[in-house]
């Protein structure tokens, strides 16, 4: 027995695209910007568009392409005065903290938390490096507390 199966449209639209005569492109979009047999990198953007009216009473759409941190590099090696003195309470809370492995140790560890938390990691680091004590030799043992005066 045999059945015959008609051929469905799961969609069915009454939308039909307009025709469009051949577009003339403007020259820089036909320029080649690398091979294809070269892999090309597309990092993260940020992209803001907008609409511009125009005099004849049409819109023009204007995007505008910010590159993702990714593609920055803004160390800068001057501090700021923020920076110079969370640098110095950095240094003050390390060594008020001593070097014993046990509680302060724990206070080590929030200094540098405070700092990184405020200027990030990395940031941080350069903070504590350019901010050493130039006495870091004499760096005291034991804990100090906060209302005597360090060495």
């Amino acid at each position: 027995m045999a059945t015959s199966r008609t051929k469905a449209t799961p969609f069915k639209t009454g939308l039909t695209l307009p025709r469009i005569g051949i577009v003339t492109l403007p020259a820089p979009m036909l320029e080649r910007l690398c091979a294809s047999d070269r892999p090309l990198a597309l990092l993260p953007v940020r992209l803001e568009t907008r609409f511009f009216a125009q005099p004849d009473g049409s819109s023009e759409l204007r995007v505008r392409i910010y590159p993702d941190k990714i593609h920055l590099d803004s160390h800068e090696p001057q501090l700021t005065s923020d920076e110079r003195d969370w640098g110095q309470h950095y240094w003050e809370q390390d060594w008020r903290a001593g070097s014993d492995a046990t509680a302060p140790a724990t206070a080590r560890a929030t200094a540098w938390q405070q700092l990184a938390d405020r200027f990030g990691d990395a940031r941080a680091a350069w903070i504590a490096r350019t901010t050493t004590p130039v006495n870091a030799t004499q760096r005291p043992t034991t804990p100090t507390a906060s209302d005597k005066p360090l060495p």
